[in-house]
């Protein structure tokens, strides 16, 4: 029988991350009306305007730094006895399902076999499909924070607000870390004359997978 802890938003949260989703409710498209989304993270559309380091008039960032976590990337490698078939079948993982992909060079594939191995929590009872799901959920999080960006942008010079929870476009930092990334989560600081947003923004792996980044 499940259990739930905590608020509704927390069991929905809960939840998602299991299987190396989110949930998050967007105000819109009338007003009184939200749209609530529970799913892979949104990595497809056209992306936000580019965020522009050291790149004279068109520069909109003031800071940002990036870290690179090799050790991020996780597989599965274990075996579950199925309460439907009585049986025990192995569980593994190889890849990421994250599309479309935003990294020329993403780190899990390129470092197999030398990444790390994890097993299932199988405290539950998992069907042999729910034990397939969890294990994807495990490696698709995994890649998801191997490169991070931290940084902060003008909202002035930028031109508009940049959101989370989509893509945007990072150029003039040369080629291992342009391109596209998910935006994880902004915060805004607004006071007298001045708007400044805090961003934080990830993929998997370095590397420009288109040849510019539209401004």
């Amino acid at each position: 029988t499940p259990v739930q802890q905590g608020t509704d938003l927390e069991q929905l949260k809960a939840i998602g991350e299991r299987f190396g989703h989110v949930f998050f409710i967007e105000p819109g498209p009338a007003p009184g009306i939200n749209i609530a989304y529970w799913g892979p993270p949104k990595r497809v559309g056209v992306p936000q305007r580019a965020l522009s380091v050291n790149m004279g008039p068109e520069t909109n960032v003031e800071t940002i730094n990036f870290t690179y976590n090799g050790l991020a990337p996780t597989i599965v490698k274990d075996s579950i006895q199925d309460k439907d078939l009585n049986v025990e079948i192995p569980v593994m993982t190889f890849a990421s399902t994250r599309i479309p992909p935003l990294a020329a060079m993403p780190a899990l594939p390129l470092q197999l076999p030398n990444v790390r191995t994890t097993l299932l929590d199988k405290g539950d009872g998992l069907s042999v499909a729910q034990a397939y799901a969890r294990a994807q959920g495990i490696t698709d999080k995994s890649v998801d924070n191997v490169v991070t960006a931290q940084g902060e942008l003008d909202a002035q010079r930028y031109g508009g607000v940049l959101k989370p929870r989509g893509i945007v476009g990072v150029r003039g930092v040369g080629f291992t870390h342009d391109g596209l990334y998910y935006v994880k989560s902004v915060s805004h600081a607004i006071s007298h004359g001045k708007y400044k947003q805090r961003f934080s923004l990830s993929r998997e792996g370095t590397g420009a997978i288109t040849p510019v980044v539209i401004p």
